[in-house]
């Protein structure tokens, strides 16, 4: 990730060279940034710094999509620094800043929030989602890992490039019920099974005693969530979204590194040792070489590509009991206990 982190930087450097920040502040955090620069994070389109500027420490975050159809996206949507400041401000972040300076480069930036390492109960969680929800909050990438918690047991986002507050209104029910939906997609499937009829009852006490909506409203009418209908549309969406995620093994990331004709996971490297065989079948061949499985697929309709990425996916779901560590053309090689394969779909079990 390193090259993509050093080629993220040169790419803003030039942006910001062909169209300088406006905003004093920004100025300021860029150029002690790009001396020293300390990313927290970064993607193909965003990058995180931790600045330390004024005695104080802050976070910027510099939006630089590479899309080409993204000057017809500004056109139709918020900015997403535009949007985390409008967010920032209605949760009342002091002293956040924006400024859109291009389609393709936008610049956010806030003061540093500590977590204290609280950690949150049931209740807490529901508590504090409803109190969000009362300000009006609606975010459409909700996570838990998204958080800061101080010493009092409140909750602080901090990830609000795809959220919005509604300053001085209530988010609508259908939104809450959406917001708790993905939070709870987002955890695991033992945790909400134990847990989500007290966060439901922990949240919808907190909507009923603290909510203000006039009595003559039809949305004064709010019958509570069923845990059943909740839970079962989160594990919907989680299906969904890791299905999403597991693309992640295709390309540059984290886990991975792209190489010709395929990727393989950082720190490893293809066996070069004499390969034993384990089975040969129509479809292809395994062996193995010490304690690397390799398979070789050929005319197969499940290619090594998709298998790569399906074993990637059950790895995602905590069912694998072996996973992928990269694919390159025919090949793909795996960790675990090496067995005969008379089918390829005998490593995806159901």
């Amino acid at each position: 990730m390193q090259e993509l982190a050093h080629a993220n930087l040169v790419r803003i450097r030039e942006l910001l060279h062909a169209y300088p920040l406006k905003d004093s502040r920004l100025q300021k955090l860029w150029g002690l940034a790009s001396k020293s620069p300390i990313i927290l994070r970064h993607s193909r389109h965003r990058t995180v710094l931790k600045v330390k500027f004024e005695q104080q420490t802050w976070v910027l975050k510099i939006y630089h999509p590479q899309r080409k159809f993204e000057l017809l996206r500004r056109l139709v949507s918020k900015a997403p620094a535009r949007r985390e400041l409008s967010a920032a401000a209605g949760l009342n972040f002091s002293k956040a800043c924006a400024e859109q300076v291009c389609a393709g480069l936008g610049v956010f930036a806030r003061p540093w929030l500590e977590d204290v390492g609280y950690l949150p109960s049931v209740q807490d969680w529901g508590r504090e989602l409803a109190k969000l929800n009362l300000l009006g909050w609606y975010d459409r990438d909700l996570s838990p890992l998204d958080f800061v918690w101080n010493t009092d047991g409140l909750a602080i986002p901090i990830d609000l490039g795809s959220a919005e507050v509604k300053s001085g209104q209530n988010t609508s029910r259908r939104r809450q019920w959406l917001n708790l939906r993905r939070f709870l997609a987002e955890m695991d499937a033992d945790w909400v099974a134990q847990n989500c009829q007290d966060l439901l009852l922990e949240h919808e006490r907190v909507i009923s005693e603290l909510g203000k909506l006039p009595k003559w409203s039809w949305k004064s009418w709010a019958p509570p969530f069923a845990e059943e209908r909740l839970t079962y549309s989160a594990k919907k969406l989680r299906r969904r979204r890791l299905h999403k995620r597991s693309f992640r093994s295709l390309r540059e990331c984290s886990d991975f590194t792209e190489i010709p004709n395929g990727v393989l996971r950082r720190g490893f490297s293809p066996p070069a040792g004499q390969l034993e065989i384990i089975s040969q079948w129509e479809g292809g061949l395994s062996t193995k070489c010490g304690a690397v499985w390799q398979l070789q697929i050929v005319g197969n309709d499940l290619t090594a590509k998709e298998l790569h990425r399906q074993l990637y996916l059950r790895e995602l779901t905590n069912s694998a009991s072996f996973k992928s560590l990269g694919y390159c053309a025919s090949l793909v090689w795996i960790e675990g206990v090496p067995r005969k394969v008379n089918r390829l779909t005998d490593l995806l079990p159901e």
